[in-house]
Parts: C-alpha cells; sequence; structure tokens
C-alpha cells in the first residue's frame, strides 16, 4: 500500500490517488494552496488568480503536483484538478476522468465563497 501511494505522489503513477469528499464547507484560497504547495515540493511556477492556481510543469512533476492536490482537497477546498488530459472533480465523485486539460500545465481550482 506504501509503495502505490509513494508512486502516486511522485507522480510515477498517473491518475493513481482518488479521494471522495463532500462539498467543502469553507471558501478555498489559493494563496494558501501555494503556500502548501511551497512547503512540500520547494518554489514551483505557480500563478494565483481567482478560485484557480496554475502551474506550468509537465509530465512526473505535474502528476505529483495533481495528486498532491487531491490528497490534500479536504484540507485546502479544493475541487477540480486538472492536468494532462484527465481532471478530478470533487462533486462528480467519479475519480480522474478524461477531458481537455492541456499538457504541460496543472490547474487547481478552490472553492467558491459561500453566499
Amino acid at each position: 500500500m506504501g509503495r502505490a501511494y509513494a508512486s502516486a505522489l511522485t507522480g510515477h503513477s498517473e491518475r493513481a490517488l482518488d479521494c471522495t469528499l463532500r462539498a467543502a464547507d469553507t471558501a478555498g484560497d489559493p494563496n494558501a494552496v501555494v503556500a502548501a504547495m511551497t512547503t512540500e515540493f520547494g518554489a514551483l511556477p505557480a500563478v494565483a488568480q481567482g478560485r484557480t492556481v496554475q502551474l506550468n510543469i509537465s509530465g512526473a512533476q505535474a502528476w505529483a503536483v495533481a495528486q498532491w492536490a487531491v490528497a490534500n482537497a479536504k484540507d485546502l477546498s479544493v475541487t477540480q484538478v486538472d492536468v494532462a488530459g484527465a481532471t478530478w472533480n470533487r462533486q462528480d465523485h467519479k475519480g480522474w476522468q478524461d477531458s481537455a486539460a492541456a499538457s504541460g500545465s496543472v490547474t487547481i481550482t478552490v472553492s467558491a465563497p459561500k453566499t
């Protein structure tokens, strides 16, 4: 089991990590995502804007960051992660699905403020 987690969180096994969560209770903060990500990975080319964090990274590094975001979705109020032709959506409860997500980037979306 530990080897499977390690492979997913280092980006060597794409689409390997999934979390099934209820809707986020609080609004997400893209800057908090960047701060937590920097603690885990060091400085990355991340841009926080609106409700998203955009990173121009690819390959195993992209999958490592994407699956880290899924693993931390509860604490960081992440609602969607897009990477290299795949999307994880918190509300869909379907794991990683094929999508039009571009290669060479990762987009992490956090929950909107409650109105």
